[in-house]
This record gives C-alpha cells, sequence and structure tokens, in this order.
C-alpha cells in the first residue's frame, strides 16, 4: 500500500529510509516511545464499579452540612445526599444545592517539565475547581461535555496536591439552566463521568479532526498545542490491532501556528458500516525534524455518508435504513454514573432488536457509549442539549458545540448532530458545527425541516403520508411513543411499510429505548418514573423486555420472511429477502426443527445480496404433515438469533380436544327446576344453565364450585341482547343438548354436555357495523385465577395492531395485574392471545382447558390496567373467545390516529365459531 501526500518523494529509495526513519526517531528522541505520549493519572474511577472515594459535603437537602465520603463518578442523591429533582417541574421547586468535592493527589517525578491538564468528563453542572487553593480556570456551564483546565502552574511535585471541586446542580447561567435542568428527564448532581490528569509535552496535539471515506482517502486537520516548536506532523495508519499498514507516513509541515492539515489515500482499506463495522488506528506525530514531540492515536472507520435528496441516506454508496432508537444515559441504581459495560449492553441490547441506529438522546453521551457503536455497529446522531425553551446563549452554545466535536467528531458512528430538541434550537450557532467538524456531517432540528429531512416528531397516519409525499427525506427522531404497553410495536408494522415503501423513507427514532426509572434511596430503593413523565421504554429500568421488544426485532429482522402460516402443499420452499443493507444472505446460518426431532439441521442462506429477493430450501421428512410444527432460526455470521419463526402445521390443530373413545359408562342425567336446567356427567362434573336465556350459570365439581359462568354473552355489536327462545333435549349417544335462538345479533347458540364431562357450545352472530372487537364472553372472577398457558401465538399478548413478535409454540404464565409503571417483574399476562388451539386456566377452584374451534381467532384473559393515557378497549366479562381483538394507542394519539391496523374492524356480517371446555380439579 501506498500513500501519497504533497512533498512526500514517491522513489522506493526515499520510502524505505521514511519507514525506517519513524521507528529510528522514536528512539533518539528521548527515554522511550512512551515519553512522547500523553500520560494519564485517574483521580476517579471509570465509572460506578471502581469509584474512587472522596471527601464531601452537600449544601442542602438530604445530610446537609456532613462531612462525609462519596464515590467518584456518581450521582449525589443516589449516595443519600440533597434532594430528587425531574426537570420538567416548576423552577421553585427545584432544589438548589451545591456539593464540595475534596481530594489530595501526588504527581509522578516523571511528570515534570510537562504541561498538566485535569479533564472532567461530565459534571452536573456549574463547575468552580481550585488546585492548591487557586482557580484552575473559569466556572465551566453545562453537564454533559468534557472539558479540562491547564494547571502546571497551579501543582506542586514535593507532596500532597489538594484539589477542590464546587458543583453547583443549578446553573446560574439562565440559559443553561432551562436547556438542561429544564429538559423533560431526570436531572442530578454531581461529578458522575471519569476525572483525570494527563500530562503533555510542552508542544502538543489539543485536538483532530479525521475525515477517513470509504475510498480510502483521508483529510486530517491536527490543532496544535503549547509552545510552537514542532516544524511538521505525520500521520500513519495501523490496523486496530496496531499494526503498521504497508505504506509510508504522510508528512506535512507547520506554517504559523494554526491547524495543520494532511491529506492522502489509504488502498484496500475496508470501509465501515454499521452492518461492516471495520476499524483502523492513525497515529498522528507532532515533529521537530525528525525527534517526536507528541505522539496521540485515534480509532477511525474509513466511511463515506451522503445525504441524496429524494433518494435516502446513502453510507459507502449503498442506500441504508435507518432501524433506530432513542437512548439515554441510564440505569436505576446509578442515574447516569456509568460503567463502561453498560454503554456496550445498551449497544448489545438495540443490536439484539435487529435496529442499526441510536440517537443519543437529549446529550452527548459518555464516550465509552461511542466507542461501543463504533465497534459492534451503529448509526449514531449526537445532540446538543437543548429541550424546547430557553436555548442556550450563542456564546456559550458555540463553546459547547466545539468541546461535543473535539472529543466525539473522529467516531465513525456518528452520522448526524443535532443542535437541540424540538424547538431548542438556536439558529445562530447552526454553522458552528461545520467549524469544528472537518466531515461537516447533517445538522439536524429534531421536530422540524432542516438540512433535507423532515423530522417531525409522533406524525399520526395521516401526517406521515403527507411527509412521504412531499420533497424531503423522512426520519422522524422521535414516533410511535412508548407507554405503559402503548406505542414501539403498536403501529409499527404500518409505519414501516409505508416509510420503506417511499425512496425519501429514511426510517426512524422509537421512543424510547429503557424506562428510566430511578431507584430513590429516599424511598427506600422505589422505583420512580416521575408518573407519566420520564422515558417509558422497549424494556424495563433493569431492561426487563416487554412485549414490544419482540415485535421490533421481528419487523426489523434483515431475513425478510411473510410467510405468516405454512401453507397445505409446502414443499420445503420459503420466500425470503435480504433485508441487509451489505451484508450477502450467505453469511446467515439457519437451523430448522420438526417437532419431534432431537436436533436441528443447518444450512447456510442463498446466495442473495443486499435487497435481493430469492428462497431457502430445505429437505422434507416424509411424514412432515404428521408433525405438530417447524421451528426455522436465522442467526447472523456471529451466532446471534436474528429471529426465530415456528409455524404451525395445517391439520395437525387440535382444535376440539379428545373425547374419551369407550362408549359412555351411563348418559347425561337432566334435572329441570325453578327455571334451572341441570346437567351432570362423569367426575362430579354438575352443570346448571338458566332456562329463559340458555347462558351457562353454574359449574360445580364434586361439590366444589368453578368460577366460570354467565355467558356466552355477545360482545362487540351494538344492540342489546333480546330474550331467547330455548329448549333442551337428550340425544342417543347419552349427551344432553341445549338449543337457544333469538332475532337480536346473538342468533342462535348450543350447548351440549357429554357424558364424560366436555362441555361443547356452537354459536352464530351478527355483526352489521364497525367494532374494535367481537366474540363471546363469560364471568372468570380475576382474583380466582392463578396462571394460564395456551398452545398459539406466543410468547405475550397481542393488539389487533401490535400482531407481529410471535411465534407458534406452548407457552405459560402466572396471573397477575402489574401497576404500570410500577410492577416491573413480567410483562402483562391478562390480554389477547393469538392463534390459540388450546388454553387452559388454572384457578383456585380448578381447571379449565378450552379449545377454540375459531382459526385465526383469540383468547382474551382478564382486564388489565393499561394506565393513564392509554386508549383501548375490553370486552365485558373476564374470559373470551374473540374473532376479532381492539388495537392500542400511546401516549399522544389513539388507536385510529396510527394507520390501517389500528382502525376498528368492518361489519362480516355472520360468523360461526364453536368451543370446547374440559373442567377438572385444580393443579
Amino acid at each position: 500500500m501506498v500513500l501519497a501526500s504533497p512533498g512526500v518523494a514517491g522513489k522506493s529509495g526515499d520510502m524505505k529510509w521514511k519507514r525506517a526513519s519513524w521507528w529510528i526517531a522514536a528512539l533518539l528522541c528521548g527515554a522511550s516511545a512512551e515519553a512522547v505520549e500523553t500520560r494519564k493519572m485517574m483521580l476517579s474511577g471509570n465509572g460506578p464499579a471502581d469509584a474512587v472515594e472522596w471527601d464531601f459535603t452537600v449544601t442542602g437537602g438530604r445530610r446537609a452540612g456532613e462531612k462525609a465520603r462519596i464515590p467518584v463518578p456518581s450521582q449525589w442523591e443516589q449516595h443519600g445526599f440533597g434532594n430528587y429533582d425531574y426537570g420538567q417541574v416548576p423552577d421553585d421547586k427545584k432544589h438548589k444545592e451545591d456539593g464540595i468535592y475534596q481530594k489530595n493527589f501526588r504527581l509522578p517525578d516523571a511528570w515534570k517539565g510537562q504541561r498538566v491538564r485535569i479533564v472532567f468528563d461530565g459534571v452536573m453542572t456549574d463547575t468552580a475547581v481550585l488546585v492548591n487553593g487557586s482557580e484552575a480556570g473559569p466556572v465551566h456551564q453545562g453537564g454533559f461535555y468534557r472539558f479540562h483546565h491547564d494547571i502546571t502552574d497551579k501543582i506542586s511535585f514535593s507532596g500532597d496536591n489538594r484539589l477542590e471541586v464546587r458543583v453547583s446542580k443549578d446553573s446560574a447561567n439562565p440559559t443553561i439552566e432551562g436547556a438542561e435542568r429544564g429538559a423533560d428527564f431526570w436531572v442530578f448532581g454531581g461529578i458522575y463521568r471519569p476525572v483525570w490528569l494527563e500530562a503533555l509535552p510542552l508542544s502538543f496535539i489539543d485536538w483532530t479532526g479525521i475525515d477517513a471515506k470509504a475510498d480510502g482517502s483521508l483529510r486530517v486537520k491536527v490543532h496544535p498545542g503549547g509552545d510552537p516548536a514542532a516544524d511538521a506532523v505525520e500521520v500513519r495508519v495501523m490496523e486496530k490491532d496496531g499494526t503498521p499498514l504497508d505504506a509510508m507516513p504522510l508528512r506535512s509541515s507547520v506554517a504559523g501556528s494554526g491547524p495543520i492539515e494532511i491529506k492522502g489515500r489509504v488502498p484496500g482499506v475496508k470501509p465501515w458500516s454499521a452492518e461492516e463495522p471495520n476499524l483502523y488506528q492513525i497515529e498522528i506525530r507532532l515533529m521537530k525534524g525528525e525527534t517526536e514531540l507528541h505522539r496521540v492515536v485515534e480509532r477511525v472507520g474509513f466511511r463515506t455518508m451522503e445525504t441524496r435528496p429524494g433518494q435516502g441516506v446513502f453510507v459507502n454508496g449503498r442506500r441504508v435504513t435507518i432501524k433506530g432508537v432513542n437512548r439515554h444515559c441510564f440505569r436505576p441504581e446509578s442515574g447516569r454514573a456509568l460503567d463502561p459495560i453498560d454503554s456496550v449492553e445498551d449497544v448489545k441490547l438495540i443490536r439484539s432488536m435487529n435496529m442499526n441506529a441510536v440517537r443519543c438522546s437529549h446529550y452527548p453521551p459518555d464516550k465509552a457509549f461511542l466507542d461501543a457503536c463504533d465497534e459492534i455497529g451503529l448509526y449514531v446522531e449526537s445532540e446538543l442539549c437543548t429541550w424546547q425553551k430557553p436555548v442556550i446563549d450563542t456564546e456559550n452554545a458555540r463553546r459547547l458545540i466545539g468541546q461535543m466535536i473535539r472529543r466525539d467528531g473522529n467516531h465513525p458512528s456518528i452520522l448526524w448532530w443535532a443542535n437541540g430538541n424540538e424547538g431548542g434550537w438556536n439558529t445562530e450557532v447552526d454553522g458552528e458545527y461545520a467549524l469544528h467538524d472537518i466531515q461537516a456531517r447533517p445538522v439536524l432540528h429534531p421536530w422540524e425541516e432542516f438540512s433535507g429531512y423532515q423530522t417531525k416528531h409522533y406524525p399520526v397516519w395521516e401526517r406521515l403520508q403527507k411527509d412521504l409525499a412531499g420533497p424531503h427525506l423522512v426520519m422522524p427522531t422521535e414516533f410511535l411513543h412508548g407507554l405503559y404497553d402503548g406505542g414501539h410495536g403498536a403501529g409499527l408494522e404500518d409505519y414501516w411499510n409505508a416509510i420503506t415503501s417511499r425512496p425519501n423513507g429514511v426510517g426512524g427514532f422509537l421512543w424510547v429505548l429503557a424506562d428510566e426509572g430511578i431507584m430513590r434511596t429516599d424511598r427506600g430503593g422505589e422505583i420512580d418514573n416521575q408518573g407519566i413523565l420520564a422515558p417509558d421504554g422497549i424494556v424495563g429500568p433493569h431492561h426487563e423486555k416487554e412485549a414490544s421488544y419482540h415485535t421490533i426485532k421481528d419487523i426489523f429482522c434483515p431475513v425478510e420472511i411473510r410467510m405468516r402460516k405454512l401453507p397445505a402443499d409446502f414443499d420445503g420452499r420459503i420466500p425470503l429477502r435480504n433485508g441487509y443493507d451489505f451484508r450477502n444472505l450467505r453469511e446467515v446460518r439457519f437451523a430448522w426443527k420438526w417437532a419431534g426431532d432431537a436436533s436441528p439441521r443447518f444450512k447456510q442462506g442463498p446466495d442473495l445480496e443486499a435487497g435481493e429477493s430469492g428462497v431457502f430450501s430445505m429437505d422434507l421428512p416424509s411424514d412432515w404433515k404428521k408433525r405438530r410444527s417447524l421451528e426455522l432460526r436465522a442467526d447472523d455470521r456471529d451466532g446471534h438469533e436474528l429471529w426465530t419463526w415456528c409455524w404451525e402445521v395445517p391439520g395437525q390443530e387440535s382444535i376440539r380436544g379428545p373425547l374419551k373413545a369407550e362408549p359412555a359408562s351411563e348418559p347425561v342425567r337432566f334435572e329441570a327446576k325453578d327455571g334451572v336446567w341441570t346437567a351432570s356427567a362423569k367426575d362430579g362434573l354438575i352443570y346448571q344453565f338458566d332456562a329463559a336465556s340458555g347462558k351457562l350459570a353454574k359449574v360445580t365439581r364434586k361439590g366444589d364450585l368453578i368460577e366460570f359462568s354467565n355467558g356466552p354473552r355477545l360482545v362487540g355489536a351494538d344492540a342489546a341482547a333480546p330474550a331467547a327462545t330455548t329448549s333442551h333435549r337428550m340425544m342417543a349417544d347419552g349427551s344432553f343438548k341445549i338449543d337457544a335462538a333469538s332475532v337480536g345479533p346473538l342468533k342462535s347458540f348450543s350447548w351440549t354436555v357429554h357424558p364424560d364431562g366436555a362441555l361443547d357450545l356452537d354459536y352464530l352472530y351478527q355483526i352489521d357495523s364497525s367494532s374494535h372487537f367481537h366474540g363471546i364472553t363469560f364471568d372468570m372472577p380475576q382474583a380466582g385465577i392463578v396462571s394460564f398457558g395456551w398452545e398459539g401465538q406466543g410468547p405475550e399478548r397481542v393488539w389487533a395492531n401490535r400482531m407481529r413478535g410471535t411465534r407458534f409454540g406452548s407457552f405459560t404464565k402466572a396471573f397477575h395485574l402489574p401497576r404500570p409503571g410500577v410492577d416491573y417483574s413480567a410483562p402483562p399476562a391478562a390480554g389477547y392471545y393469538a392463534g390459540v388451539d388450546r388454553f387452559s386456566v388454572n384457578l383456585r377452584s380448578g381447571r379449565l382447558d378450552v379449545f377454540p374451534g375459531v382459526e385465526g381467532g383469540f383468547v382474551r384473559i382478564g382486564t388489565n390496567q393499561e394506565g393513564e393515557k392509554i386508549t383501548t378497549w375490553w370486552p365485558e366479562g373476564d374470559f373470551s373467545v374473540l374473532h376479532a381483538i381492539p388495537p392500542i394507542g400511546n401516549k399522544f394519539d389513539t388507536p385510529d390516529r396510527l394507520g390501517p391496523q389500528s382502525q376498528a374492524h368492518p361489519a362480516t356480517g355472520e360468523v360461526r365459531g364453536s368451543v370446547r371446555l374440559i373442567f377438572t380439579g385444580a393443579r
């Protein structure tokens, strides 16, 4: 490989000399190569796990005035100090507390003669720093940004140095106070990101801007600092592990005191993308002749990002679809103080849902998070923290933009910057980003049209259609607001089909990844979500997976299989599409197993490039039609599950449940008395029916009441059911039958009590107008429900606008009614379950097995309180067999505003169904 640069000789002899001098200079310029690198001494931990204790006092709230110790980094509220504040509360209710930190440190003699800086990676909010009683620099304002002070003239090498840091939770700058502590999220106090000292040579590299393109072209801008002793800068590209590429360094002379720019090309590099996160190191050396003064190493990816009007976002010449989510830096126990592993886990969690992008809402994240996005692969939008109004004043906005980009500008994962959020953009500084960012990435105004993007938040279905018909690239930076079980996956399939079917549909960012529930140290560890204000995520505060997790993973799966049912004439061929942006499906490994197989079979995916459609083929066993189901799993090249499909084999449905093969020992016994028809069968089962209506009134087994009654009742029809005409008769096989008919919507139904105790229901009803749901229902008091299981689609409940994310199988759940936003022990159990062949309910009084004879139908159990602001519908009763179920809304919108799947169901005319009920003892 050859790097070319103006002023660098291209002859082979010169090249050999330059390669040799690169390493010779390192030996000649000082005691060791280490001497020219930035030296670092941690004063804190890298996160809560290895935090270092400092002396601490807080001026207000809990433990005010107490001389104590506190781990750094941390939020002081999480260690029993001060008070809790949520940003979106009146200013007069926010607490004004200062935290006073003190720590002694000693410096190594090897640092003598060098510049020493103290670096803070994030402090909330105003930060005054004193070293040995002298101010290290001006008070820093802005809680989410790295800043440093040169303390060379304030330190001593003869003993301890005294560091004092005074942190004001509230900012003296009203625009920063409004932008950060008035935002719609928890606001804390403290030194919550790492603190360290660093030693630099007298002439040093202050910061760098790197633009590395997919074609190998490279542009590096070096900003020197300190004494103007250097006369040249050299740049070399290395593999991620530090192995030098077979190329000579680029070299540029220093002219004046401004930044130095170097250009060249690196042949043969592998481009970076979220799917192919190839990384390299760039070593940058500040030189005086052949003597090395300072060396820094940056990790980069060679990638080209383009915004093409009317066409989309392109990475390395390929159009990419943005499958994104908003994410806060947060853990319940530690607030915004995170360990590096927390950032890695968050990236892996996002990737596990087949997402490829993240919006850093609403501030620059920990650097460890961006490192993980580079390494694992996520596209990033990073943001200046201004939430709505007021905007940060121009002087401070310029300063903070510079701090943000100087720290993060070389991350290949960052594709966009955002100048605030939802009206919080100071338009005077839109051009400031390009002054610091050598890549000139697009600057967004989340929630409005800007830079060629329409980023409107929470567009309803009608607005989304309008935006997709417009000229701008459509990429809502927040959509389908999650609250409790609404939003996120509910409506996503409609939105995603619309966005991906249009050339200007780029993708979008769901709101939000995880619940921002803080563990309150003043309330015994209670998780507090500030009611419905704090972000409500796809997963809970400890990353408990909610039902929408599975829906998103399914819809965003890059192996796109549209087959929802296994066809009766299945020949082993499954149509699919490669939804990757870069990878060939040959890199996907498929594993499939028929029910009854001891182990799966494996096969690589078909040879399909990104965007191509084709077929995956498998050999069929001779008896496949007698198997219960077929399971197919797709894993990416690293062995991570993309998705698992499981289909029921046609004709194998357990629709009715078995009756005893042997003849009944005795027929059903019947008695009519006081308007009640009583039928007695085997195992002490007694069924009582209301003679006037035909409804089941009571079930007992061996004298014990089984709480299931008062049905069938029709739900979903507009008209009230009129009186029924009823009759009964004994059947030749010893069973007892009741027939009921009316002129109302529930036109007829019949009960059959079999001698072995099984109870059959057949029904016919009429739906003449649109409805949110329809079917039949019964009473089953929720207090008596212990658990249930089913054979059908799972593992979680569904809504009409969230049917994806399920697969056929057998599932069980304990029945509980969680309080929304409070109980995270498991997803809600009460709800609607799809494609049910068998549904078993364990009651305190007995067990009920239900076999719905409804192809593609649903079983509803219980009624869950979905939470404030969430619109959905529940039938009366507690247990229903339904032919249509309702959708669910989200925090901002009722279901009717969210697309086709979220609408009421049209009139269907006559609907027939059947159910078998089998009552047994409690288990």
